[in-house]
């Protein structure tokens, strides 16, 4: 079987810095929307999946630098994920027939 799955993130809010840095009152807005597939099979007798996501980001900033407002936006592509999972005590893997006799 395969599916695909959407998902949607937003933070904001203050960030912390070191306070060593010139940077004061760091505000940061983001948004994040998220694609992904998988699928499921047997691997080695085992029930198996394999699921991929791939974030995209669009981010707001805002602070003061040595004393002077400053903003900055950027966007582009998150880290993709990749997982793969086996089921090792449970269910063993069946066919579409198999599953529809039980």
């Amino acid at each position: 079987m395969t599916f695909f799955a959407v998902g949607l993130g937003y933070t904001y809010g203050n960030v912390l810095l070191d306070p060593s840095l010139p940077l004061k009152d760091l505000d940061a807005d983001m948004e994040s929307p998220i694609l992904g597939v998988g699928h499921t099979m047997n691997l080695f007798g085992f029930t198996s999946q394999v699921y991929a996501t791939l974030p995209y980001a669009w981010a707001q900033f805002s602070a003061k630098l040595d004393g002077v407002d400053e903003s900055r936006s950027r966007a582009g592509l998150g880290d993709m994920r990749l997982r793969l999972s086996m089921l090792l005590i449970g269910a063993k893997p069946v066919t579409l027939e198999e599953f529809r006799v039980t």
